[in-house]
């Protein structure tokens, strides 16, 4: 999970919470770095929502045990350059197919 930054320099609330009684186990207030990224790597299947907030805009992105299987798969808040949260996003590299031949 990546938050990246395409703009300036910016405070942002950040939030994850775990498990399916969405227990908080990371919040913090950020200075945020134009041009910064922050990053979370998730090694356990359960149950993740990462929340970006800002004055006045805010995404979440929610994981599940679902989204742990054997594909490498990448998911990103975009924050725009007019300080605003622009969209988030999920791409796959499958990786769960048997190799042939």
């Amino acid at each position: 999970m990546f938050v990246l930054d395409a703009g300036p320099n910016r405070t942002l609330n950040v939030t994850m919470a775990y498990g399916p009684d969405n227990s908080s186990i990371y919040e913090r207030r950020l200075g945020f770095p134009a041009d910064g990224m922050l990053a979370f790597e998730m090694h356990r299947s359960r149950h993740y929502t990462v929340t970006i907030e800002r004055a006045s805009d805010s995404a979440t992105v929610a994981l599940t045990d679902d989204d742990f299987d054997c594909n490498d798969r990448l998911y990103a808040i975009w924050l725009d350059e007019t300080r605003g949260v622009r969209d988030n996003y999920t791409s796959t590299l499958p990786r769960c197919e048997t190799p042939t031949g």
